[in-house]
C-alpha cells in the first residue's frame, strides 16, 4: 500500500458556499466559506473550510474563488481555557497566493 498525504501539497477549490450563520456553539466564528477541495487532479476530494479570510457584510462572488489553489492549514478550533482544548478535526485551507507563501516540502535524508 502506498503512503500518501496532502499536507504539504496544493489543492484546488472546486466549488464553495458561504455560511452566514453558524451553529449555536460556534457563534463567535462569524460567516465563513465552506467548499470541496480536490487533490491529485481530482482523484481525491475533501470538504473543508477556508480560514484566515474575514468576511464582512458585503456580497461576495463565490464563483471568483472557485478553481483557485489552496493549501492545508492547521487550526485549534475551540478552547474554553488554554488547558482545555476540545479535540476536533478540522480541514482548513487558505488560498495558496494569500497570507502565507506556499513552500514546497522536501524530505532531506541525512
Amino acid at each position: 500500500m502506498e503512503d500518501i498525504d496532502f499536507f504539504y501539497g496544493k489543492g484546488t477549490l472546486e466549488v464553495c458556499t458561504l455560511i452566514r450563520e453558524t451553529t449555536n456553539k460556534f457563534t463567535k466564528l462569524g460567516p465563513y466559506i465552506y467548499g470541496i477541495i480536490s487533490f491529485d487532479g481530482g482523484k481525491v476530494r475533501v470538504p473543508g473550510r477556508l480560514t484566515d479570510r474575514i468576511l464582512k457584510e458585503e456580497e461576495i462572488e463565490l464563483s471568483s474563488l472557485e478553481d483557485r489553489e489552496v493549501v492545508p492549514r492547521f487550526r485549534r478550533r475551540y478552547a474554553v481555557e488554554r488547558s482545555e482544548i476540545v479535540p476536533t478535526i478540522s480541514l482548513a485551507f487558505t488560498f495558496a497566493d494569500e497570507y502565507y507563501p506556499h513552500q514546497k516540502h522536501q524530505i532531506v535524508k541525512s
